[in-house]
């Protein structure tokens, strides 16, 4: 999808003809009971950084242990296998190496069952265990949810980058948590995590006079959207002028970006 108007039209969420490809949702969990404990956590954790050279190796480490405490609990803080295994997972995925991905996959679902069960209060595992439903869709839900975690390192350290190269931005954001949260995302719309969101059409629909049959993937490429020749900002800096959403998380769900 290459226009504006086709982009729009796959996913405004209006029409019910467009379905991610794979179902990321969350399946009914109250998510935003969380989100007190999710802030304290990343307080915690962050105090780390206050002193010395932070860079992206520094950071990344930190923000993961936020993201396995916010998926899994506090039992999870250490565990920087179950981070490691899905980084494998994610370059077996990317190379097509399936015997590889089949390995590291079942490493992976055992580890993940392990903390599911333990259901730590304050945690997306402990709502899980609450809702009633199949063990798989939970583990599902729980993979999907620290893989969306995970994607927002990158997004942090690029908000960093550029604070530190525009003073005026740095000094606004150090005292306007919203000025802050707009310069987060105007780093996102520059180097998005997620360089395309793919969709599946759900039924017929017609396109330009041509029938698409139901099941037909669809594909937006968000970073030739949002740095679009015709938009005035699209290779600039410009926190306050581009008043853009955040993107949805990896395959459009509505995971850990849309809570936190």
């Amino acid at each position: 999808m290459l226009s504006k108007r086709d982009a729009v039209r796959v996913l405004a969420g209006n029409d019910t003809s467009y379905a991610p490809a794979l179902d990321e949702r969350p399946f009914g969990l109250p998510t935003d009971v969380l989100r007190p404990r999710f802030i304290e956590i990343a307080k915690e954790e962050a105090a780390d950084l206050a002193s010395g050279v932070v860079d992206h190796s520094r950071l990344n480490a930190c923000w993961q242990r936020v993201a396995r405490r916010c998926v899994y609990g506090d039992g999870a803080t250490r565990d920087e296998e179950l981070t490691r295994l899905l980084e494998g997972l994610t370059r077996a995925g990317r190379w097509r190496a399936s015997r590889r991905q089949e390995i590291l996959s079942g490493r992976y679902d055992a580890r993940i069952i392990d903390h599911l069960r333990r259901a730590e209060p304050g945690s997306l595992a402990g709502l899980i265990a609450e809702t009633p439903e199949p063990e798989a869709r939970g583990l599902m839900q729980a993979a999907y949810w620290l893989m969306g975690f995970g994607c927002a390192a990158a997004g942090l350290t690029q908000t960093l980058a550029l604070l530190a190269a525009h003073p005026g931005h740095r000094k606004t954001a150090r005292s306007d948590p919203d000025h802050l949260r707009a310069c987060l995302r105007e780093g996102l719309r520059l180097w998005p995590s997620v360089p395309a969101l793919a969709r599946v059409t759900t039924t017929e629909t017609s396109w330009y006079g041509s029938a698409v049959p139901a099941g037909t993937p669809v594909l937006v490429p968000v970073a030739a959207h949002q740095r679009s020749p015709r938009l005035p900002y699209a290779d600039t800096f410009a926190p306050p002028r581009s008043g853009w959403t955040a993107p949805p998380p990896p395959s459009g769900g509505r995971g850990p970006a849309a809570t936190a």
